[in-house]
């Protein structure tokens, strides 16, 4: 039994045992279920067999009543020669012993069971699994069949609609040509029509041209005029600008002149201003040195007195004296 999603228990079938996982098969119509490794224990519920619960039971029960009989024939074969007669523990080792080996057998026996039906379960997961196999096989090539028959219904119906469209088409033609034909027809009539009106409209066209040579003729031989006028007033009026131009170009030369003259009479003033002041630059210096010479001259001449005084006063003084 494992157990589902919904909490319930289910009895399953082993398809397959992985090294960390067994799958089951839950159902007949091919459901599975895997369980990993570390839910084996809570998801996996052995099935207890009621024959081997009751080869037991009844081995057991075998082995009790030998012992119950084996004890009573032992009371009195104790009473009858107590010496000849095993002791009751070595009968006891032997049951237990008898009992042993009996459950090994079952357990083997179990083992064996186990085995066959692990084997019976792979042969059916294997049966189930061919037979899955084949449904899906069978599923495919049914589904492949009808793909088929879709196909070809498709293709029929797709060639029945181009027929279709065909004949359409055809008919279409058939119509378009015809419009066509009457369309030509009357494009044809239209064209004489135009044909007709178009010789109108050159009659009309020629007339219309001949009075508007007239026209030009006339309108030239006036533009012509007006245009040697404006000419030859448009050339009086440039003469004169032109004699206008003259008399303000010289007039500007006449300014320019003045302009020149004037800059170089307040150069030359300038110049002379510049010359007369380093003239009297001059004339001071001049007089500064004729001044020191002078006061030197008079410091000489006061100088030279002295001494002469000095030279007569001595003079005097040694006459005096003489």
């Amino acid at each position: 039994f494992i157990k589902r999603s919904n909490g319930g228990w289910t009895y399953s079938t082993v398809l397959e045992i992985g090294k960390d996982s067994i799958t089951f098969s839950v159902d007949e119509f091919g459901n599975e279920k895997n369980i990993t490794k570390h839910r084996w224990l809570s998801n996996i519920r052995l099935v207890k067999s009621a024959e081997d619960e009751e080869d037991i039971e009844s081995t057991v029960a075998e082995e009790h009543s030998m012992s119950t009989s084996s004890s009573g024939s032992d009371d009195y074969s104790e009473d009858a020669s107590p010496a000849a007669s095993p002791s009751a523990a070595d009968r006891n080792a032997q049951l237990k012993a008898k009992v042993e080996m009996k459950k090994m057998d079952l357990k083997a026996k179990k083992k064996d069971m186990k085995r066959q039906a692990q084997q019976a379960k792979a042969a059916a997961a294997e049966a189930k699994r061919k037979e899955r196999e084949a449904k899906r096989k069978s599923a495919q090539q049914a589904k492949a069949a009808a793909a088929e028959a879709q196909r070809k219904e498709r293709e029929a119906k797709r060639k029945s609609a181009q027929q279709a469209k065909a004949a359409a088409a055809e008919a279409k033609r058939k119509e378009r040509e015809l419009k066509e034909a009457q369309e030509l027809e009357l494009k044809l009539r239209l064209m004489d029509l135009e044909e007709m009106k178009l010789k109108q409209e050159e009659e009309v066209e020629r007339e219309r041209m001949a009075d508007l040579e007239e026209f030009k003729k006339k309108k030239l031989a006036k533009i012509e005029a007006d245009y040697e006028e404006k000419r030859r007033k448009k050339l009086a009026k440039k003469k004169a600008a032109l004699e206008l131009e003259k008399e303000v170009e010289k007039e500007r030369l006449r300014i320019i002149e003045e302009k020149k003259a004037k800059k170089k009479a307040d150069h030359e003033e300038k110049k002379k201003k510049e010359e007369a002041k380093v003239e009297m630059k001059r004339l001071q210096k001049a007089n500064q040195q004729a001044a020191a010479l002078e006061a030197q001259r008079q410091a000489e001449l006061v100088f030279q007195n002295l001494e002469a005084t000095m030279m007569a006063t001595e003079i005097s003084k040694k006459y005096q004296s003489s």
